[in-house]
């Protein structure tokens, strides 16, 4: 089984790829684009979950996807197809450290993309890269309520060897805006103690 598989397992009950539920992502949503005519990218989109409700929530939304994993790619263009909005929805298929676009956007996303750049603070500053000024980043990382046990971590690393431990069963999230995140990057300190 790859680590493809076994996300797709540990999220079959969750709206998107992350432990959170439908009216948080929601909410999560609606404060990043308050008019509803924004440009939103998510740097590591995965099956393009959060542009997908984005879209079809906001008519006038456009939104770009940046991933490595063709599979989850070409679910989102076959769910944005099926939904109609696959004219507002641009993915690229690369590494989303590497992804440049000549274009600035309203809403950065980053959830559970933190391993793609490095740590918080590179994460940051590739986020920093796409924002338009004055606008939002969310940033958002899974973390374990409590240690999985020893059996979980075996049953993983059997499943798919060289690879992290079991699904994190809670996501913290980040706002921040073009200062907080300039702020943060030239005091080399990260918002959350004992990051990268």
């Amino acid at each position: 089984m790859n680590r493809e598989q076994i996300s797709r397992i540990a999220h079959a009950e969750h709206p998107i790829k992350a432990p959170l539920d439908d009216d948080t992502v929601r909410r999560l949503l609606e404060r990043g684009v308050p008019c509803g005519d924004e440009r939103v990218i998510d740097l590591g989109c995965g099956g393009g979950e959060w542009l997908l409700r984005g879209l079809s929530t906001w008519p006038k939304l456009q939104a770009e996807g940046v991933d490595i994993s063709r599979d989850a790619l070409a679910q989102a263009r076959e769910a944005a197809g099926r939904l109609g909005v696959d004219e507002r929805l641009v993915l690229h298929h690369q590494d989303a450290a590497d992804f440049v676009s000549p274009q600035s956007f309203d809403l950065v996303l980053g959830v559970g993309a933190k391993h793609a750049f490095g740590g918080l603070l590179p994460t940051l500053a590739a986020a920093r890269k796409h924002l338009a000024f004055g606008d939002r980043v969310l940033i958002g990382e899974g973390f374990w309520e409590r240690e999985p046990s020893g059996e979980a971590i075996e049953m993983q690393r059997a499943s798919s060897p060289g690879r992290a431990a079991v699904q994190p069963t809670r996501v913290s999230l980040l706002w921040a805006s073009c200062s907080m995140i300039e702020s943060a990057i030239s005091a080399r300190r990260a918002v959350w103690p004992g990051v990268k």
